[in-house]
């Protein structure tokens, strides 16, 4: 499962509040933030551009196709 993870828009005057939240590892318990957990979801955006994967911004499509897959990572522990 995926945790999507949705930032409602805020004021200018909120920035203070939701930084500290985030900071403080509150950020849950904030009205702006929606979270919702799926193992496939779409976002359709009105125009391609710059998303960020991992922390990494990158440049993506207007759609964008997200899933788990499964048992997909293999991992060798000594």
């Amino acid at each position: 499962m995926l945790d999507i993870c949705l930032m409602k828009p805020f004021k200018v005057i909120d920035v203070l509040g939701i930084g500290f939240r985030l900071f403080n590892k509150t950020i849950k318990q904030s009205k702006y933030l929606q979270t919702i957990q799926a193992k496939e979801f779409t976002v359709t955006r009105e125009h391609e551009g710059v998303a960020h994967l991992d922390g990494e911004p990158m440049i993506f499509g207007k759609q964008l196709d997200i899933k788990v897959l499964s048992a997909s990572l293999k991992l060798l522990v000594p």
